[in-house]
């Protein structure tokens, strides 16, 4: 599928990480994983990780009330800590506001109260209490993420089943599309084995529990519908890719503004891009461009795009110029792409002087 920047928080770089490198891998092995009330800030210290001069950090104290348990247990107030460069700024202090309803997953330190980061480096952070918990993964998402308000059930034979049936119901309660993000960085991924039984439960439990919830949520709502059909694709792969195609191609027959910005992802398949090229909605034509393989023999129907009326279109076509030009190293290069927020191109006449077009 192709893919727009959706990731709902820009996280800071943090060392040391925990030794698993995927998001739902970390979360089955934390040591404790569930809602929680961020209630503020309680300073911070400087410490040397793995005691070595090289690797200066400084770890923010954040506390919390627990609110739900979805793996293991915690007290009913505790101190989370995160570790980051000497002299960045702390995610968690500077974009939560107290009274937030947050997700974790937190780290219990070893007995000599370290926390372990890559395995390559041996780095370690020393625990200022064994009480404290680390929140990992703030390098790379998705820990500390807001969840909405409300009064939350829990299903699932598992943790990320779990998570995943409060994230649908968060998602039910604020209808925005970042929210959708817990199904596409929390499912069963690699390390699992794609045919193992944590990925047959998995997807058994979002089709007969999540996708109802999910859809309940979007009645009436053509936007939401191709963003649930778009992350479902992507959890449960082929067997929702015929759906989410069927709704793509019956939203640009019948909505009624045929140039409205939908945000929404089609499936990374060559005949489908170029079916989407002669869409009747504008949007849908970019995606189609924007999906469309960057290889010889597509450039000049690519350019041929050129012609088409919407400004929209027109900066999908540059886009994918662009790429081309790059993967094939051309000399030289053309103009760079001055993109407006709307899509458009303001320096389009340039660029299309360069690719004859």
């Amino acid at each position: 599928m192709t893919m727009l920047a959706i990731i709902p928080m820009a996280f800071m770089a943090q060392i040391p990480m925990p030794q698993y490198h995927y998001i739902n891998d970390a979360i089955q092995k934390s040591d404790y994983v569930g809602l929680a009330r961020y209630v503020g800030g309680e300073g911070s210290y400087d410490t040397l990780l793995g005691g070595k001069p090289e690797f200066p950090a400084t770890v923010y104290r954040n506390r919390f009330s627990r609110v739900l348990d979805l793996q293991g247990s915690i007290p009913s107030r505790f101190v989370a800590v995160t570790d980051f460069y000497r002299g960045e700024t702390d995610y968690i202090g500077t974009q939560i506001s107290p009274g937030t309803l947050v997700f974790l997953y937190l780290t219990r330190p070893d007995s000599n109260g370290r926390i372990f980061g890559h395995q390559t480096h041996g780095d370690y952070l020393t625990m200022e209490s064994s009480s404290q918990y680390y929140l990992a993964g703030m390098s790379y998402g998705f820990n500390a993420y807001c969840f909405a308000d409300g009064q939350y059930q829990v299903r699932g034979s598992n943790v990320l089943e779990r998570l995943g049936y409060i994230a649908a119901q968060s998602f039910g309660l604020s209808k925005k599309f970042e929210d959708l993000w817990a199904f596409t960085s929390a499912r069963p991924d690699y390390p699992t084995p794609p045919n193992s039984p944590l990925f047959d439960s998995y997807r058994r439990f979002y089709k007969d529990q999540v996708i109802p919830i999910l859809n309940g949520a979007i009645e009436g709502d053509t936007q939401r519908k191709l963003q649930v059909a778009y992350v479902s694709a992507d959890v449960l792969k082929g067997e929702y890719v015929v759906t989410q195609k069927a709704l793509i191609r019956q939203v640009d027959r019948e909505y009624q503004d045929a140039d409205a910005r939908m945000l929404f992802y089609i499936p990374i398949e060559e005949a489908f891009a170029e079916e989407c090229l002669t869409a009747r909605m504008s949007w849908l034509r970019a995606e189609g461009a924007r999906a469309l393989p960057s290889k010889i023999e597509n450039k000049v129907r690519i350019i041929r795009m050129f012609t088409d009326q919407s400004p929209i279109v027109r900066g999908a076509v540059i886009a994918w110029l662009q790429t081309f030009a790059f993967d094939n190293h051309m000399e030289p290069m053309p103009p760079l792409a001055k993109t407006r927020s709307d899509g458009s191109v303001e320096n389009e006449a340039a660029i299309r002087e360069f690719w004859g077009g």
